[in-house]
């Protein structure tokens, strides 16, 4: 389980995170969401350990201190410019000399599945945004972290591999028991694969609950409007 608990996050004079509590469980496909600008990537760098907070407590499996078992992949994805995708993708297990021959083909396996296997062989400059992104995905994914942090899965892949990485997401969490945050604004897509999630608006979280289906099971004020972008209600947007 993770709790957030009254976390405030400056950056100069403005404040992004202001004493903002949420607790997600395990076991979840949780959606982060909110208009652009709101503090979602602020909020799950934070809890990744990747910046520091003003205020308040963050545990991570009963667990405050850094580091905390947490991974996190890069919008953009974060790889190593000198090194193949492969050897991005199975950075971590090669160093640690846990890289075995099973591995390496689930990796090959799941990059033919996601139509990335042409570039394993070559340098993330050389390739698209999107097999970066997808590699850096599948690094976290064949990690020993329990929770994971997706930031902005679906940007900037076509719809053919948004809905390969939607399967690919949903397996590893039943499969391999990882417990995924998807931080995202492109609702009510992301859904297709979230059980919860939490809105964040103005710095706090103003809506949770439950996901079935694609389709929250009971909504409010503030999911309503962001889902269906009224223009009139308690969100404001840019």
């Amino acid at each position: 389980m993770i709790k957030v608990e009254k976390v405030t996050k400056r950056f100069g004079r403005k404040i992004v995170l202001n004493e903002l509590s949420l607790t997600i469980p395990d076991g979840e496909i949780f959606g982060l969401i909110g208009p652009s600008g709101s503090g979602k990537s602020v909020l799950s760098k934070c809890i990744a350990g990747l910046l520091s907070l003003d205020s308040g407590v963050i545990s991570v499996d009963g667990i405050t201190e850094l580091p905390r078992n947490v991974g996190y992949v890069f919008q953009f994805g974060g790889l190593f410019d000198s090194l193949t995708l492969m050897d991005n993708i199975v950075f971590l297990p090669k160093v640690e000399g846990s890289l075995t021959r099973e591995l390496c083909e689930y990796v090959v396996s799941v990059c033919e599945q996601l139509k990335i296997a042409e570039f394993l062989d070559k340098e993330p400059k050389s390739i698209p945004l999107s097999a970066r992104k997808l590699g850096a995905l599948i690094r976290a994914l064949i990690s020993d972290v329990r929770w994971i942090f997706i930031d902005e899965p679906d940007s900037g892949l076509d719809p053919e591999n948004v809905e390969s990485l939607y399967n690919v997401i949903k397996t590893t969490q039943s499969e391999k028991k990882k417990n995924l945050v998807v931080v995202s604004h492109d609702v009510p897509d992301v859904f297709q694969i979230c059980t919860s999630y939490g809105l964040i608006y103005s710095g706090k979280i103003v809506s949770s609950g439950k996901i079935q289906d694609g389709k929250v099971i009971q909504g409010d004020e503030y999911i309503n409007q962001f889902l269906n972008g009224y223009e009139h209600g308690p969100i404001r947007f840019n």
